[in-house]
């Protein structure tokens, strides 16, 4: 422990030992092939886990030696994949090691099979109970968008779902995620689920919400007349919520497209007919 901690802060401090120390690779292998093993080192074990401190240090030194060499990914492939499959996840233990494991993972040059593995894992934490699990999943999700998009969005609808979580940094969290994977393609489909929300939303995060959705219309919106529509829908909604800016972007739309003019001024009229405010 001590060992492998003091060549983790050699490497943090200095790149220029990383190359020197992938050598090692094998032996941090075969330290976490002997703790996988049962019966090794039970005085040791918690949760389930033998000693998940030391597997956390060694995976985090292997994702250090391990990044943009691809000979050393592939060594440490297999034993990657191993814990990932075999490790205890019901208790915090086993989830911290899964946690520095899929870090590794999209640290290294992983394979793709491998990438989805890591990322499949973090889907499997968003269903968590534990609040703390749930944050370090979409906080890693995050990253690893532009690494695996696709692998990433097969998981949006459990990502949507912490949106109604009652912890307000959890759903700041997500909603920095489904901003992360919108694109053209399912923007209609991501925004109607925000605005929905948006209706049963508490004031805390209605300001937050509001103006995230601003943001994606100004940056996906397929035409003219949908970003015009959803964007006074969320000002109907939003309690006085929406920044300035948006609303000026909202004038300047509707100000260079004359052809919905009419159009946008009934449906203006209607919502202020519904509610002065």
């Amino acid at each position: 422990m001590a060992t492998v901690t003091l060549c983790n802060e050699i490497c943090k401090t200095d790149a220029n030992y990383i190359k020197p120390m992938r050598k090692y690779v094998g032996s941090l292998i075969k330290t976490l092939k002997s703790l996988l093993m049962s019966g090794y080192a039970p005085e040791y074990e918690i949760g389930g886990v033998k000693d998940p401190f030391l597997q956390v240090k060694i995976l985090e030194l292997m994702g250090r030696i391990g990044a943009g060499h691809s000979d050393t990914s592939d060594e440490m492939s297999d034993i990657l994949a191993q814990i990932a499959t075999n490790t205890e996840n019901s208790k915090n233990p086993g989830n911290s090691v899964l946690a520095e494991c899929v870090r590794t993972i999209m640290s290294i040059e992983a394979s793709q099979g491998l990438r989805v593995l890591g990322i499949n894992i973090l889907g499997k934490f968003l269903q968590n109970k534990e609040n703390n699990v749930r944050y370090v999943a979409l906080q890693q999700l995050i990253k690893v968008v532009d690494i695996d998009y696709k692998a990433v969005t097969r998981h949006q609808q459990t990502v949507l779902d912490c949106l109604k979580d009652h912890d307000l940094v959890i759903k700041k969290q997500a909603l920095d995620l489904l901003y992360k994977i919108t694109n053209n393609a399912n923007v209609k489909s991501i925004v109607k689920e925000l605005l929905n929300y948006l209706l049963v939303a508490d004031s805390d995060f209605k300001k937050e919400l509001s103006n995230k959705i601003c943001q994606i219309c100004e940056k996906y919106a397929p035409t003219r007349k949908w970003q015009i529509d959803t964007v006074v829908k969320v000002l109907t909604l939003s309690e006085h919520h929406v920044r300035e800016e948006y609303i000026s972007q909202l004038v300047t739309v509707i100000a260079t497209t004359p052809e919905l003019h009419a159009q946008t001024v009934t449906k203006v009229f209607y919502c202020m007919k519904d509610n002065i405010n």
